[in-house]
């Protein structure tokens, strides 16, 4: 669901800057999340920023009571269930997530900041995980069944073996994209950068990474925004090395273009996942 959506918006942010237009980014690696707080401020941004400014804030936000600011919490996330689709499965989906910002806003947050980086990043995972489950399933009786698979009751896979369900080819696929979700590449790519006499890559990843209104590409596919970065008296040999990974980078986005379209090809009909809503 993430690579498919997300997939979709840097598509139509690409398209549209071959175009001249500059669009915001609406995804910025949300399975790094240590909360649903957070997670809901890198998933579906352009979503979250249109409920924020259409609805939130003309209800009063949180410039009003305390329970009236917690209501319109509620709301906004019950209309942001049924925005999804008129079924219960995302009007509870929505509602789960309205109750668990709630609770994490008045006091689970501040707790959460006593505990280790890791402990809160399972949280997050823990949490989102168990979204999607009430987002995916249609019918309640099989809710606990799909609970208990994810559990481990079945199994690594289920009641059929590995072999069966073919697990082994799409493992190389599940660990490359379980790495792309992860800001690992800009990490190193700053790290390099950093290397060369620029700014240190913990300072870079901070300002490149968090603000919602940066373009998905910006500074992370550009080797001549890297070349900026280095210091006017940087070493021929640095930039040649910057150089160098940035065209790395472009040759490695080519070849994952071209697996895709032969994944594509050699595939079946897949339809959309969005087209459910």
């Amino acid at each position: 669901m993430y690579f498919d959506f997300s997939g979709y918006s840097d598509m139509a942010i690409g398209l549209g800057m071959m175009f001249g237009f500059r669009y915001l980014r609406n995804f910025n690696y949300p399975y790094i999340a240590k909360s649903a707080t957070e997670f809901w401020r890198r998933w579906h941004i352009s979503l979250g920023s249109f409920f924020r400014d259409y609805v939130y804030i003309p209800l009063g936000g949180n410039r009003c009571g305390r329970r009236r600011w917690l209501l319109n919490l509620m709301v906004v996330w019950g209309l942001t269930g049924v925005w999804h689709g008129a079924a219960w499965n995302f009007v509870l989906w929505g509602l789960f997530y309205g109750l668990l910002l709630v609770v994490e806003k008045t006091w689970l947050l501040e707790r959460m900041e006593r505990l280790p980086s890791l402990a809160r990043h399972l949280y997050g995972i823990a949490v989102f995980t168990f979204g999607w489950l009430i987002f995916w399933i249609e019918d309640p009786s099989t809710f606990v069944e799909y609970l208990l698979a994810l559990g481990g009751v079945f199994g690594a896979t289920g009641t059929s073996t590995a072999w069966e369900l073919n697990a082994w080819a799409f493992w190389p696929v599940l660990l490359l994209c379980a790495l792309a979700s992860t800001p690992v590449l800009p990490w190193l790519r700053a790290k390099v950068v950093e290397r060369a006499g620029g700014p240190s890559a913990q300072g870079f990843l901070e300002n490149d990474l968090p603000g919602e209104r940066h373009l998905s590409v910006d500074g992370i596919c550009d080797a001549q925004s890297w070349l900026e970065a280095l210091p006017a008296d940087a070493c021929p040999s640095d930039r040649v090395a910057v150089n160098a990974l940035g065209v790395v980078a472009d040759v490695g986005a080519l070849v994952l273009i071209a697996l895709s379209v032969l994944g594509v090809v050699a595939g079946t009909f897949n339809p959309f996942i969005y087209f459910r809503f």
